[in-house]
């Protein structure tokens, strides 16, 4: 697909990276932001739900079909792994506050 297409999807993803200063935003299609989200989670051996024909499951704990309001966000602990920031990341541009 032609970025202008992906731009004007609504269904496009954004996926925002940084580094101190630095960032980077991308828009992506479902289906690479689903590639991208499996990757991540066996480089940092997360647990990711199954879902059916690329669709999240968006059904609540009591079988409605209720949308989240997006303003509450709940973390599986069998979903987090360790920290690996100490030996992954060097944030050498962070400034003593003390």
């Amino acid at each position: 697909e032609d970025l202008e297409s992906i731009g004007m999807d609504p269904s496009a993803i954004a996926v925002v990276c940084w580094k101190g200063k630095t960032n980077l935003c991308v828009m992506v299609t479902p289906m690479d932001g689903r590639e991208l989200l499996e990757r991540i989670s066996f480089r940092f051996g997360l647990k990711i739900p199954k879902v059916d024909d690329g669709k999240p499951d968006l059904k609540s704990d009591d079988g409605s079909d209720e949308q989240p309001d997006g303003g509450a966000e709940t973390v599986d602990p069998d979903c987090v792994p360790e920290s690996k920031a100490s030996e992954d990341m060097d944030i050498s541009d962070v400034k003593d506050t003390e």
